[in-house]
């Protein structure tokens, strides 16, 4: 018997498994347009879905988490609706792909330093288990600089000052920063929305950007 608002292992494969075939299903419209290139971006985004806290070697459990977290949030994600309309991949198509990734491995990342004396005893191996809370927190500082760097290299190669619009959150995300090292615990999920808040107005100004300089 389970109890009320507690899900077992067992629905939640069923519904992981419910939700990826019908992600398949959908998918197979982008296959149309993009071919077997977007078939197998595809297979291995469903494939790592699974892996990502499936299996017998959970990459979220070792340390691993972080860098398909920007593969997949960021890479995959942006050159892949790219690819779909366009048919191709472009230099600035990467490099601005990576903006994202990067903000979304600090969401991730806050998660994870909140977490660490939850996560350790359990074998949640996590990179910020790994690195420790200081080294964490640095990571982070060095990951958001390097978000707000991207911006910079798209005006280098398209020559276009508005790719410079997300500069102006720059101050705000070093705000930031500055308060993830004084905070802890549950007081870090604020911080949670506060990285959320960077990641889609960076997108935003990134898209106004791209249309202003077209």
């Amino acid at each position: 018997m389970v109890a009320a608002g507690i899900v077992s292992p067992r629905q939640m494969l069923a519904v992981s498994v419910v939700l990826l075939v019908i992600t398949f299903l959908l998918g197979l419209i982008l296959v149309d347009r993009g071919g077997l290139t977007i078939l197998i971006v595809g297979i291995f985004s469903l494939f790592f879905a699974y892996a990502y806290t499936g299996g017998p070697h959970p990459l979220a459990y070792n340390g691993l988490g972080d860098i398909f977290v920007l593969i997949f949030f960021g890479i995959i994600a942006v050159c892949g609706t790219y690819f779909v309309q366009m048919l191709e991949i472009k230099l600035f198509v990467f490099v601005a792909s990576l903006a994202p990734g990067f903000l979304s491995m600090n969401i991730l990342a806050v998660n994870n330093i909140r977490d660490i004396e939850t996560d350790k005893p359990v074998g949640k191996i996590t990179l910020a288990v790994k690195l420790g809370k200081n080294k964490s927190k640095l990571l982070y500082v060095f990951i958001n600089i390097s978000a707000f760097v991207i911006p910079v290299i798209l005006y280098l190669i398209l020559n276009a000052a508005y790719m410079l619009l997300p500069l102006l959150l720059f101050p705000y995300s070093l705000f930031i920063c500055n308060k993830l090292f004084a905070l802890t615990d549950k007081e870090l999920n604020s911080l949670l929305t506060a990285t959320s808040k960077v990641l889609l107005l960076h997108g935003i100004l990134t898209v106004i950007g791209f249309i202003l300089s077209a």
